[in-house]
């Protein structure tokens, strides 16, 4: 290899090395900044939907409370007259027969609304309260609750009704509050 070329080769390779290298490192650079961003960009849109999943959740459990409180409310009416029908002491056969029927329906049902309240208190770390023992009692005892029959059970069957219905609320609004401080939570440091 002859002098010229053995410079010529040397020229191009350092002529190379000023204009690639520069390059190669505003090209690193570009990735690591691109990279970091995309990284950014996915945190934030991982945050945005953790916040609205919380939400979501968060709005769920204050729609069924008040679609619980708008039911208890009907309900606890519902019984306080038949209260004050069965303190009065009614002639109207039928209308206490409708009455206790009344009772007895919900009596049949509550164990399901006692399950949901339980199975939602179990799901937010809630099991070792003294509201989730309370519905855990409350459920075997309205199992154990016989049916109206006669206006003395009617009415005692109405107060437990009303008993029961009372803690479920306060259940509910327990279980609004673990959903609204774990929504919150992350938030607030």
């Amino acid at each position: 290899m002859n002098a010229e070329l053995i410079n010529a080769i040397s020229d191009v390779s350092q002529e190379a090395i000023k204009i690639l290298g520069p390059a190669f490192i505003t090209a690193y650079f570009a990735y690591r900044i691109g990279k970091t961003q995309i990284e950014v960009k996915l945190k934030e849109a991982e945050e945005k939907h953790k916040f609205g999943a919380r939400e979501h959740l968060f709005n769920y459990y204050k729609e069924r409370l008040s679609k619980l409180m708008d039911s208890y409310a009907k309900l606890s009416e519902s019984l306080g007259q038949i209260l004050g029908f069965t303190a009065v002491g009614t002639v109207n056969v039928q209308f206490d027969i409708t009455m206790a029927k009344l009772a007895n329906f919900y009596l049949r049902v509550l164990p399901h609304d006692i399950k949901l309240t339980m199975r939602d208190l179990e799901k937010n770390n809630l099991k070792d309260t003294e509201e989730y023992n309370a519905l855990s009692e409350y459920l075997k005892k309205v199992s154990s609750v016989s049916l109206a029959n006669d206006i003395e059970s009617l009415r005692d069957n109405t107060l437990f009704l009303l008993e029961i219905i009372g803690y479920l609320s306060q259940s509910n609004h327990i279980l609004l509050e673990q959903q609204a401080h774990s929504a919150l939570q992350p938030y607030a440091k």
